[in-house]
């Protein structure tokens, strides 16, 4: 059973050690390849690549672009490149994983590089003149695949403002991105801003950096610092005693993100000393939009938790904050439903559902499953998961209220929930082989099957929304499709995540290839990069 306690993730952080992948009995394999740009295929000299498992070996690539390692012991490695100006997957030094066989000689290993760019542009204050010392970030959403909101921020670029304001970030990798300008700290007037000078992140306006390009912002004005605050009054509904400290161990996230995901919030929230005793907590947001309040603990009542989310505009807000024992429960059952509209249980479905937070647990025998120690609060489905190939979730409903729980959430309360799940066997397939703009084999590309219409409603991202890597022949399969309305598309160099923002996806609009999948349908298709 998966169940993370919200903050737990956030609030601490855990170090995985590098393990050494197994090496196979038999002669060594042998790779070599090429390192290119992946606008124009050209070869890229001097490029270093690292073969790592986990000792590394380092070589740079020649005029041609190309690159070998010899005499390597059978195992899997991890690959990873770098050049100054250049970026793989979106970022610097990302990897990719290879498996060599005994004696295997794998060649034609193709590296795509995508260019990096600049971005540039100056902060006024609330008073239109330019502002020394703002701080800005150029950064992307992050997104996992198991919630609709951003698990946090991922910040490629950051800089000062000069004695004009002015600013220029470089080496910014290929993508679209949001802008954040924050006030220096000696700024009591200004406040913070998404270009082109919104509060609300809904009406920021994204840009685009492309590969060996400047790209040149409108000025930015700052807009009047706000001063309303967020405060919190805890209310114990344990049955037992809260630390004194408690309002200090309530942490704030931003956007609604994933609270147990969530990475750091960029100044975008300012803790301050309660004013009144009666204020457990006290914050100062930079922007308006939502904000989630949460803890978690042991104490003499138990694991205890608090969550809360709080729709800010600007303006005071007070808030009570519930702290209570994870005692909420969720039951239900998976029935694999046959051609002829009979269901029978179905054993060793893990059912996930995601909210204050993460909780699964897996169907027995009888079909039958509980979800023990949640919190009460507003829930999700997000997916199921250890089913047999090409099984899929074709409903999940809850009984009492007869919800749609694939549109709707699910509420945990006193009174305990109960779901049924349906499954179905014929999930569709769908494979073939991804080239780039010269017809090569482009192995290593990222291919995206993206929902269309009525899918994309779905709260089972994972299940909807489906990305593998093509291999070293540039084949790639997808399988357990559930059926509908589909785009795909490839690209040989992708941020991880990336489908899933909306300012990212907007971009390609109807650039996909369309595809519909029938139950139990196995398409085959060619699909081309979209590098440009």
């Amino acid at each position: 059973m998966r169940a993370v306690l919200l903050g737990v993730l956030a609030l601490s952080a855990t170090v995985a050690a590098r393990q050494r992948s197994p090496v196979l009995p038999g002669p060594p394999a042998s790779l070599s390849g090429y390192v290119l740009e992946a606008n124009t295929g050209n070869p890229i000299k001097g490029a270093e690549i690292t073969i790592d498992n986990p000792s590394s070996t380092r070589v740079k690539s020649e005029a041609d672009g190309r690159f070998g390692f010899e005499s390597l012991p059978p195992a899997t490695y991890t690959i990873t490149v770098s050049k100054g100006g250049y970026v793989l997957n979106g970022v610097r030094f990302s990897g990719r994983q290879v498996t060599l066989a005994p004696g295997e000689k794998l060649t034609d290993f193709i590296l795509r590089m995508q260019g990096t760019g600049t971005v540039s542009g100056r902060i006024l204050d609330s008073n239109g003149r330019p502002l020394p010392q703002a701080y800005v970030n150029i950064f992307r959403f992050a997104y996992q695949d198991v919630q609709r909101e951003p698990s946090g921020m991922q910040i490629v670029g950051s800089r000062n403002t000069d004695d004009r304001g002015e600013f220029r970030v470089f080496d910014v990798p290929f993508g679209i991105y949001l802008v954040l300008a924050n006030p220096p700290a000696s700024s009591s007037t200004s406040g913070s801003a998404l270009y082109p000078g919104e509060r609300e992140v809904g009406r920021a306006q994204s840009i685009e950096v492309r590969a060996g390009e400047e790209t040149r912002l409108h000025d930015l004005n700052l807009p009047v610092a706000m001063r309303g605050a967020i405060r919190l009054h805890v209310v114990n509904a344990t049955g037992g005693s809260l630390p004194q400290d408690l309002g200090t161990r309530i942490a704030a996230v931003p956007f609604g993100w994933d609270v147990t995901n969530s990475s750091s919030t960029m100044g975008l929230i300012k803790y301050g000393t309660p004013p009144m005793r009666t204020v457990d907590r006290e914050v100062w947001p930079s922007l308006v939009g939502p904000y989630v309040f949460y803890t978690a603990m042991q104490t003499s009542a138990g694991n205890v938790a608090g969550y809360v989310k709080v729709d800010y505009s600007g303006a005071d807000v007070d808030v009570d904050f519930v702290v209570a024992k994870l005692d909420g429960q969720i039951k239900g059952r998976v029935l694999l439903e046959s051609g002829n509209g009979s269901a029978q249980p179905l054993a060793g479905a893990e059912i996930e559902f995601h909210g204050a937070s993460a909780e699964s647990n897996f169907s027995g025998k009888d079909g039958g499953f509980n979800i023990n120690g949640v919190l009460n609060g507003n829930y999700r489905f997000s997916g199921a998961f250890e089913m047999p190939r090409g099984y899929y979730v074709s409903s999940i409903r809850e009984r009492e209220r007869d919800l749609d729980l694939l549109k709707e959430g699910l509420m945990v309360s006193s009174v305990t929930p109960e779901v049924d799940v349906r499954v179905r066997s014929d999930g569709g397939l769908a494979g073939g082989k991804v080239t780039d703009s010269r017809g090569r084999v482009a192995s290593g590309a990222t291919v995206a099957l993206v929902p269309k219409s009525l899918l994309q409603d779905r709260t089972d991202r994972i299940n909807t929304y489906r990305v593998v890597q093509s291999d070293s022949s540039g084949m790639f399969e997808l399988h357990d499709i559930i059926p509908g309305e589909y785009r795909i598309y490839a690209w040989s160099d992708l941020p991880e995540g990336a489908v899933m923002d909306p300012w990212f996806i907007q971009r390609y609009g109807g650039k996909g290839l369309p595809v519909r999948v029938e139950p139990g349908s196995k398409l085959k298709m060619d699909v081309g990069v979209l590098d440009d």
